[in-house]
């Protein structure tokens, strides 16, 4: 998965991992086919140096190569593939202890966030952590839990770690609130920013009949929020959280609740029930979903064909002809989330890096002002 959260322009992202065990087959065919490539060495004043797969008449720009490692001063990378206009795409770096690449294959992996506080234009690391974290942001923070601790950001840099052993993955948070599960799958809530955390108010419902245990319609994977606002009351917000669950049937599980800073509310399940199937949203490996202006929120999922919409808070879910995923993700197997700032612009983040930024014209919404860029 790649979740992404926003904290006041800042859009953070953790890196796309695939774990392959065992690795010794994977590393005697790569060794055969390295052993098999060239290997040209220049040293270029001023870029470090370079080794080709080819001899080449320019090693500045190595025309004639189809890959090149780059060696400067504490960074290296890679790349096989060029841009059109003949420039070399580098899809594997190692800087300062980073890794960053369009796959990682390892025994073991922890996940690395980078973040973006100029609308996605150039991003930095922010740490690595289990490959399990979990991450929400609540007003100009942004808090990762991982291996029992839960770690605190504000604009980039850390700022506190809380012990939080009981606590298994954060679940979200709006209103000042901050939301996790605990190993009792129970929903937990800190109003101190992570300091302490007590058992939130939870509906009563159950996928088993005859069953007085809720819990069990809980998401257990692919978990993501996503808050919007209550339309005529800026103090009122909507959180609503989408994953998956053992049990579920073809649509996404869905936990929503209202955060009414005059009013104590409780969490509900969106059931699913036969006159609600039609405008459920599909179930699917991966969710990422995100508030959008005028209260809505949208979703994509790991089918990468449509962008779904729901205007209530995510009890419906619908979709909006020409609203649409950019042309070279659409059907795509690969990784990505949705995300949106507070300018109107909604982002689509893919696990090769690619950031395409959206936007629909908010007087009318037609989509016909759907801009990618």
């Amino acid at each position: 998965n790649v979740p992404f959260t926003l904290v006041k322009g800042l859009v953070c992202a953790a890196a796309t991992m695939l774990i392959y065990k065992p690795l010794s087959n994977l590393i005697k065919r790569l060794n055969a086919e390295i052993n098999g490539t060239g290997g040209y060495w220049y040293v270029i004043p001023g870029m470090g140096t370079r080794t080709y797969d080819v001899a080449v008449s320019d090693p500045a720009v190595g025309a004639e190569a189809s890959s090149v490692v780059e060696v400067r001063g504490g960074t290296i990378r890679i790349a096989n593939t060029k841009t059109s206009a003949g420039e070399w795409e580098w899809k594997t770096v190692f800087q300062s202890g980073h890794v960053a690449a369009s796959l990682v294959t390892a025994a073991h992996l922890t996940a690395g966030y980078i973040g973006s506080a100029d609308s996605g234009n150039t991003w930095s690391p922010l740490g690595t952590y289990a490959a399990d974290a979990s991450v929400a942001t609540l007003s100009d923070s942004l808090f990762v839990l991982s291996d029992g601790i839960l770690s605190a950001f504000k604009g980039g840099n850390p700022v506190a770690t809380m012990p939080a052993s009981s606590l298994k993955t954060l679940f979200g948070a709006c209103n000042g609130e901050l939301y996790a599960l605990n190993a009792t799958r129970n929903i937990m809530v800190s109003t101190d920013r992570g300091e302490s955390f007590t058992k939130d108010n939870m509906q009563a419902y159950t996928f088993n009949p005859g069953s007085t245990i809720y819990t069990d319609s809980l998401p257990t994977g692919n978990i993501c929020y996503a808050v919007s606002a209550v339309k005529n009351d800026n103090d009122v917000k909507n959180i609503t959280v989408v994953g998956t669950t053992q049990g579920q049937d073809s649509h996404a599980v869905v936990w929503k609740k209202t955060v009414d800073p005059d009013e104590a509310q409780q969490w509900y399940y969106v059931t699913t029930a036969s006159y609600h199937n039609t405008y459920a949203l599909p179930a699917a490996t991966r969710v990422s979903a995100t508030g959008y202006t005028n209260g809505w929120i949208m979703a994509i999922n790991s089918n990468m064909d449509k962008i779904y919409c729901s205007e209530d808070g995510g009890i419906t879910w619908f979709t909006r002809k020409g609203l649409t995923m950019p042309k070279e993700l659409s059907g795509s197997t690969q990784a990505a989330a949705i995300i949106a700032d507070t300018k109107g612009y909604f982002y689509i983040v893919s696990a090769n890096g690619t950031v395409r930024r959206g936007k629909l014209n908010n007087a009318t919404w037609s989509v016909k002002t759907t801009l990618y860029e």
